[in-house]
């Protein structure tokens, strides 16, 4: 087949699931645009060529990485080995994700102009129901609550987090989500939101010249965290806190709120003592758009 006029990329394959990829004469396995898509007849479904549309649709984007669209009017941008189920959903930047439902989002809390920055992306998240969730960090769990007072997505919202980490001497130290130190992700709350939270932390002794291996602590904590504005801060009640279980030298857990929309968790651990800690982390998010405090 020859170039037409106007266009550099000319169709080199249909794969079985009806993507078509282009050659520029050089290089194969190209996506074209939706221009370069309609010219040479196919169709532009979802952001990709197509020569016809599977059910489910199978997709690929630029890497070569897989996603799968089962429903309609769904707007994937960069979505790799995610599965989008349901409609009217905005996936953007995402990496082993599941989004079922309706009216969902997935995309980082900034997103990056480079498709590939893989840094950014929201890796290991999930909406597992309802509508217009919103997943803006990595390994969470959302279920939807309804579009809320301004029928945005994330204003009402229960989200799960799990966080860890480890302490090996008399410093505090903090607990990332899914015990990445690289990301170094702490869970962030909207601004003008209230939230009820309900934390459930254990550690457990594994050693050091000091420490007794199965030594432990367990905590569980209910409290409030409202988020004004970006400016403004953080109001924080404690709420109830109970120590469930303690044995032994552990460390000392602590709710941090010092930065605006951030929900710290720290534990101040014990000289030549090796504990790890694990936090799971459910929250009840109510957010306005119809006024700031």
């Amino acid at each position: 087949m020859r170039f037409k006029i106007g266009h550099k990329l000319k169709p080199h394959e249909v794969k079985k699931n009806g993507i078509v990829l282009f050659t520029d004469g050089t290089r194969n396995d190209l996506l074209a645009n939706q221009f370069t898509c309609e010219a040479y007849g196919y169709h532009f479904i979802d952001g990709v060529c197509c020569a016809f549309t599977p059910s489910p649709e199978l997709m690929e984007n630029k890497n070569v990485n897989t996603f799968i669209n089962n429903g309609h009017n769904n707007e994937p941008k960069v979505a790799h080995s995610t599965i989008v189920n349901g409609s009217h959903h905005s996936v953007q930047q995402s990496y082993g994700c599941l989004v079922t439902g309706e009216s969902h989002t997935i995309a980082p809390l900034t997103p990056n102009a480079d498709a590939d920055a893989k840094e950014f992306y929201v890796n290991n998240s999930a909406i597992i129901g309802g509508s217009y969730g919103h997943v803006s960090q990595s390994g969470q769990v959302v279920i939807g609550g309804g579009g809320g007072d301004g029928n945005t997505k994330g204003q009402h919202q229960v989200v799960f987090y799990t966080l860890s980490g480890t302490t090996t001497g008399a410093s505090d130290v903090t607990l990332y989500i899914q015990g990445d130190t690289n990301r170094a992700e702490e869970i962030t709350l909207p601004a003008n939101s209230i939230s009820l939270f309900e934390l459930n932390l254990t550690g457990l002794c594994t050693g050091g010249s000091s420490g007794t291996p199965g030594h432990y602590k367990s905590l569980h904590q209910v409290g409030t965290f409202a988020v004004t504005s970006v400016e403004a801060g953080n109001v924080y009640d404690a709420g109830t806190t109970t120590t469930t279980a303690s044995s032994g030298n552990t460390g000392t857990p602590s709710i941090v709120t010092t930065t605006a929309g951030v929900f710290g968790i720290k534990v101040r651990g014990l000289a030549n003592v090796t504990c790890t800690w694990f936090a799971v982390v459910k929250l009840f998010i109510n957010k306005t758009t119809q006024g700031t405090f």
